[in-house]
């Protein structure tokens, strides 16, 4: 059996969806997905694009969304960067764009500790709380095992019905 990294095991899981295309920005929620994301490109033929703003991302995959009828993947990082992305993605959920949003989040450990721009600025919460307003769903991955299981489920809730805007949750210590 082969071991892979999180991150590894998520790009893995998109490529068996057929994705080859993630927006995104990198930060230090998310630098494994990164890692993961850059090693896709040999590895499945996933094209990583930078984009400047998070929201502007949205737009991007969004656009993606509706040129191809693929779901938009958007790769953001935990705190101000997956709020940075709602204004898009509201956008987005508006127009019914299949959008998978891909955040990194802190280590689970550190959970309610106020680490690493944990959102705890009034209450103890997780950052997740902020898209169920938009998202059709919201997905907390705890283990890599949950990972193929979890993408297959947001792929196919995004495109399902109404399509929508769909997050996945991946803490650090998941990715790695």
């Amino acid at each position: 059996m082969n071991h892979y990294k999180g991150a590894d095991l998520l790009m893995k899981s998109l490529s068996e969806l057929d994705v080859k295309h993630v927006f995104g920005m990198g930060g230090h929620g998310c630098m494994g997905l990164c890692d993961g994301l850059y090693k896709a490109d040999e590895a499945y033929g996933i094209k990583g694009y930078i984009i400047h703003d998070e929201s502007v991302g949205a737009a991007a995959a969004g656009g993606y969304f509706k040129a191809t009828g693929k779901p938009g993947v958007l790769l953001v990082t935990n705190g101000p960067g997956m709020m940075q992305a709602i204004p898009g993605l509201v956008e987005q959920a508006m127009e019914n764009s299949a959008l998978l949003v891909i955040c990194g989040d802190i280590p689970q450990a550190q959970w309610g500790y106020g680490a690493e721009e944990e959102l705890d600025i009034f209450a103890d919460d997780d950052q997740t709380v902020l898209y169920r307003g938009f998202a059709k769903r919201v997905f907390n991955v705890a283990m890599p095992e949950q990972i193929p299981m979890t993408i297959a489920r947001a792929y196919t809730t995004a495109m399902s019905g109404r399509t929508g805007v769909v997050l996945v949750n991946v803490p650090v210590d998941v990715q790695s």
